[in-house]
């Protein structure tokens, strides 16, 4: 069974692929306890946005946040976020301040 199944996931494999990258990860706890974590960040400095297209990562960038044109070990020369997107990955931000 066991066989069947991997046979069957190198068949599809050229055809179908699911990823999950975490590209930064940041505790804002850490270090702090939790009622000063609170007190040091705002609520209205906190947003969060689904990008799932070019268009919309370009309007995030015209307000001023750094996406596609932050570099990363991911982002190759900074075209790799775009082209990311132009072939259907959804990126979830969450946006701290500027």
């Amino acid at each position: 069974m066991k066989l069947l199944k991997r046979s069957s996931l190198f068949l599809i494999s050229p055809v179908y692929a699911r990823t999950s990258f975490c590209l930064y990860k940041h505790n804002v706890e850490n270090g702090l306890s939790t009622n000063e974590a609170i007190l040091k960040i705002k609520s209205d400095d906190l947003k969060f946005r689904v990008v799932s297209s070019n268009k919309q990562a370009d309007k995030l960038e015209l307000e001023n946040y750094k996406f596609r044109s932050y570099p990363t070990d991911f982002n190759n020369n900074l075209i790799t976020y775009s082209r990311w997107l132009d072939l259907g990955a959804i990126a979830f931000c969450n946006i701290c301040g500027k």
